[in-house]
């Protein structure tokens, strides 16, 4: 049991995202706040953070400095850095902000869900080519050859717009589209996810099988109350 779903054999079932009391009246503001919590994933990101601060300010929850480096001087670059926040602190900061904007890594993390849970647009950046043991040093040692098409498949593929938002985060026209969309769009703050299917071979390329069954489609509820989320796994018959 990984935090991947590497094989079909593998039986993690997915993420509990930890939810705090909403005001769903809450002000939202034209702010972005950006994925990414060590300075080492904004690595080559400024023409991208620059096309984003023409329509929204920038927040960051970077826990680390760098010297010579693009985020050597946050309040040079206008961006409003806090820090590593407990839990409640940032989802009461992603109920703020209309845009959660991903960098391409970390992948598959929950936070993106976190964030689409909190009411935020999930700018979800694309691979072409797809990223998999073949093209990517991350995957290399992994026993996996499942290809991600994006920092969050499961994002890009069951949930979809509005709240998810996936394109080339290289192609600066397309994320300024997608900015703009972001900015009109309607979303609401979600109280309950259906994660379906998130082991089944539909989600990885053809592999050999190991052990030699498949499992049953695992479909997950995840329903959201003030205090705490609860998960009921339902497990399908065996075809």
């Amino acid at each position: 049991m990984t935090m991947f779903p590497h094989t079909d054999d593998n039986t993690f079932l997915g993420f509990v995202v930890e939810m705090h009391p909403v005001n769903e009246n809450v002000s939202r503001r034209n702010a972005t706040l950006v994925y990414g919590k060590a300075a080492y994933m904004w690595n080559g990101s400024r023409p991208l953070i620059e096309t984003v601060q023409k329509f929204t300010e920038i927040h960051a929850t970077v826990g680390d400095t760098c010297k010579n480096c693009y985020l050597s001087d946050f309040d040079k670059l206008l961006i409003k850095n806090h820090g590593i926040l407990p839990t409640a602190r940032l989802h009461s900061l992603m109920r703020r902000v209309k845009i959660f904007l991903g960098l391409g890594f970390p992948l598959e993390g929950p936070a993106p869900l976190e964030a689409i849970a909190s009411g935020a647009v999930f700018i979800n950046p694309s691979f072409r080519p797809a990223k998999s043991r073949k093209t990517y040093d991350f995957f290399r040692e992994k026993p996996t050859l499942r290809e991600l098409t994006s920092q969050n498949p499961y994002a890009e593929t069951f949930i979809g717009r509005p709240h998810v938002i996936t394109v080339d985060i290289a192609n600066l026209s397309l994320v300024e589209e997608a900015v703009q969309e972001a900015l009109h769009s309607k979303v609401f703050l979600w109280h309950l996810f259906q994660l379906s299917q998130i082991t089944s071979s539909s989600t990885s390329p053809p592999h050999p099988a190991f052990p030699p069954f498949a499992l049953p489609p695992v479909r997950t509820w995840i329903l959201f109350s003030q205090k705490f989320a609860f998960a009921d796994k339902n497990f399908g018959e065996t075809s």
